[in-house]
Order: C-alpha cells, then sequence, then structure tokens
C-alpha cells in the first residue's frame, strides 16, 4: 500500500514548525539530544538563504496540506528562479516525509496528552506493508501505557521516512477488545505479527533509528527543563511566560487561574514551583531599578522585608557548583533590603570595611566582570574584585536558598572589604584552602 501523508487538522502540528530555527549542522551537532527539536537541518545544506527557502516552503505545505509531488514541483521551481542546485528526487523526499510526519506527530502527541484521563493507552500503529522496518512492524498494534518511559524513545517518527503513527485507547476499549498494555523496553526482541509482513513471526529487537531515540512531542509541549543548567532552564522558563495573554499579569503569584492549570497539564512540579520564581523577579524587575530601591534602602535606613533580584550567576560559575554536586534550581541571584542595610552599616564605614553606595547601586555590573570563589565550607560562592592595592570587595552568595514557602532562588546574605590575603590564602580547614577560585 502506498502511503500518502495526511496531515488533517495542522493547528499543533504548524505551531510546533514555526518554532523550528534553520541552523548549520556544525550548530545543530553542538546541540544537546533533546533540544534539536528546535532545530531544522539539512545535511550537505549550509546556505543559509537556501536553508531558509527550504524550511519555509515545507511550513507553507504543512499549513496548506500541500502534497509531496506539488510541494516538490514548486520547490524545484524556485531553486530554478534562484540559480540553484537541484536536490536529488529521493532526497526531497525524505526531507519532506521526515519533517511533515515530525510535526504532525508532535502536534498529535499534544491532542493525545490532553486526552490522556479518558484515554490512557496509547497503541503503536506502522504500515502494514513491505517496506515497513523489522523494528516497527515488531511493534506494530502493540499498547503501552501513554505515561510509560518507552514513549520518550519510541514515540514516531523512529527514521527517516518512518511513517507509524500512533492512537489512543479507552479502558472501556481495551476491556472489549481484551487487551493489556505492555512493558517495552529499549533492545527487547519481539515477534512480528503483522499479517502481510514478509517477516511475520520472525523474532527482532526493537530499537529507534540513530538520532531518532527521543520524542519530539514530548521534548517540544512538556519540556522537563530540570535537566538543563540553571540559566537554561531560567531562560526557557522565562520563555514560557510569553505565552501568558496577560505578559507577566501576577497571576502566576499563584493563584489556580485557567493559565496556570494549563501550565500544570505541561511542566513538572519542579518547573512549576521555578516558574513562579521566574514570574516573581520579572514582576519585580518591572517595579523599579535595583540602583534606584538599593539607593533608597540606603539612603532611608528603612528594613521593610523586600527582595529584589541583583543578578544572574554566569555559566562557568553554575558549571563548577554542578562538578561540585550542587544541582542548581535557577542562575537567578536576590537580596533582600535587610542585607542592603547590613552591606552598608555605618559602624562597619567607620572602619572602612564596608562597600559604599556606589558599589551597591551597581552590583548588577558586577556579574559578569568580578571574579568568583567557591566556598568549600559553606554552600557559597563569593562575587569579588579588587578595589584597592591590597585590598578587595566581597559579596558572599548562598546558592539555591529558600527565601519563602513558593520562591527558591541564590541569595546575597554579606559582603564586606577584605585583605586580598583573606581570599587568596584564606584560613584553612582539614581538606586545604577554603577559597578556591573558579
Amino acid at each position: 500500500m502506498a502511503f500518502e501523508f495526511n496531515p488533517g487538522p495542522p493547528k499543533d502540528a504548524y505551531e510546533f514548525w514555526q518554532d523550528k530555527v534553520p541552523m548549520s549542522r556544525k550548530a545543530f551537532n553542538a546541540m544537546a539530544e533533546d533540544a534539536r527539536v528546535k532545530a531544522f537541518v539539512v545535511s550537505g545544506m549550509a546556505k543559509g538563504d537556501m536553508l531558509q527557502a527550504m524550511y519555509d516552503s515545507i511550513g507553507t505545505a504543512l499549513e496548506a496540506g500541500q502534497p509531496i509531488g506539488s510541494w516538490k514541483a514548486d520547490l524545484r521551481t524556485l531553486f530554478d528562479d534562484k540559480g540553484w542546485k537541484q536536490i536529488e528526487g529521493f532526497r526531497l523526499d525524505n526531507i519532506f516525509r521526515t519533517n511533515i510526519q515530525t510535526a504532525y506527530m508532535a502536534g498529535r502527541y499534544r491532542q493525545m496528552t490532553n486526552a490522556v484521563k479518558t484515554r490512557p493507552f496509547w497503541r503503536y500503529s506502522a504500515i502494514n506493508d513491505r517496506r515497513t522496518r523489522l523494528a516497527h512492524a515488531a511493534l506494530h498494534g502493540r499498547v503501552v501505557r501513554a505515561d510509560d518511559p518507552f514513549w520518550d524513545k519510541f514515540y514516531p517518527p523512529n527514521g527517516f521516512r518512518c511513517r507509524c503513527t500512533v492512537t489512543s485507547l479507552s479502558a472501556r476499549e481495551m476491556a472489549r477488545n481484551g487487551v493489556k498494555p505492555e512493558t517495552i523496553e529499549p533492545g527487547q526482541p519481539l515477534e512480528i505479527t503483522m499479517s502481510n509482513h514478509p517477516h511475520k513471526g520472525r523474532v527482532v529487537p526493537v530499537m529507534p533509528d540513530n538520532n531518532f531515540q527521543t520524542n519530539p512531542g514530548k521534548s517540544y509541549w512538556q519540556a522537563d527543563t530540570g535537566r538543563f543548567r540553571a540559566d537554561v532552564r531560567q531562560a526557557v522558563l522565562k520563555d514560557i511566560t510569553r505565552a501568558c495573554p496577560d505578559e507577566f499579569c501576577g497571576a502566576c503569584e499563584f493563584a489556580e487561574t485557567d493559565c496556570f492549570k494549563r501550565l500544570k497539564r505541561h511542566l513538572t512540579p519542579a518547573d512549576l514551583e521555578a516558574l513562579q520564581t521566574v514570574v516573581w523577579a520579572e514582576n519585580k524587575q518591572l517595579e523599579k531599578d535595583f540602583s534606584d530601591w538599593a539607593r533608597q534602602v540606603v539612603d532611608t535606613r528603612k528594613e521593610k522585608g523586600e527582595i529584589y533580584p541583583v543578578g544572574n550567576l554566569p555559566g562557568k560559575v553554575l558549571r563548577y557548583l554542578a562538578q561540585k554536586g550542587h544541582d542548581l534550581s535557577l542562575a537567578l541571584t536576590v537580596i533582600d533590603d535587610g542585607t542592603l542595610k547590613h552591606l552598608s552599616r555605618p559602624d562597619k564605614a567607620d572602619r572602612q570595611a564596608t562597600l559604599d553606595i556606589e558599589e551597591i547601586a551597581t552590583l548588577p555590573q558586577r556579574f559578569k566582570t568580578a571574579r568568583w570563589f567557591y566556598d568549600t565550607k559553606d554552600p557559597a560562592v563569593l562575587l569579588t574584585w579588587d578595589r584597592d592595592a591590597g585590598v578587595w570587595a566581597k559579596v558572599v552568595i548562598r546558592v539555591d536558598f529558600k527565601i519563602n514557602k513558593k520562591t527558591k532562588a541564590n541569595v546575597v546574605r554579606t559582603g564586606g572589604i577584605v585583605p586580598e590575603s583573606d581570599i587568596l590564602k584564606g584560613k584553612t580547614n582539614q581538606e586545604g584552602k577554603r577559597y578556591e577560585e573558579i
């Protein structure tokens, strides 16, 4: 049976496609595997305008439901008009079918996930013909629970030009047909039971093709950012807030709004908690500039229990902390007005041991230029800079600190002026020098 792709309503599939970014193979290879779902790459096509044209043409075909023959004809005409070298027919077929099928299946994943309460079982469906790959044929008709890790690796497409799909079943349909869900592991040998397959009865190990061992739908619609580095996770969560109909409306402070209920379906509990912190920080940043707030606190000496974002830990610090076993939620660093008062205490100023108001007001700029140290005694890092000959300024930041019931961030706890030797030599503990430069 010849396979013709029929995307049906393309809304979710087209939304998935619109978020893809055309990029070079080199840039694609540098990405984490589960992030590649956001990339559009054509092997051997490095020219930017050609890659963009290919991407645009597939998006147009997806939106309009254009058949492959018509798409090929339009693309060849475009390449002729531009004076570009034509691409072989079999490569065009591969490019079109693989990308369209990926978009379609990502859209279908979203639809089935939204209906998972009433249809919690998913059935793998392969095309029943001689071109069906052995591993895909062995999976045909098998039912696995929607929340089973199996789908993290085996949700189609599972190879170039893969034509497999997934359908959902209710508990009633399972009972009526006498079907029970299975547990399938990568590499597990399964028998091909497809009635018309030439290798029916053959037992083969099941495994997706190389570079297809992810679930494009889950990676896109239900990304678990906990596996990302803290600054990347923070950027992704910040991007999610842009989908809110009222940007940074404060509803995520966090009432049971329709927006929040949707997010609860698509984010892990840890991500939801981190998202609340991100939204809180964005609202704070919109209220006033850090410099204005810091000057007001130092001038009035009044403590109201306010907390304010001051900066983000840089990537090199986050990588170092990860090597030390710290799994940070976010790169966000905050300071409260009580600590600000402490940094500028009059008694410390008399001893020339305190930061001046300009240093405090410009702390956000220090995050990119400072020398950083790791405190081996406490879960903290030191942000430092050379103030005068032999004299340094330091700010101590506790990492992943819970500042209230809903908000966790890295927190400035203290700071002041110290001799350079206090940090570079430092007090030693049983394991050696206390401060390690990052």
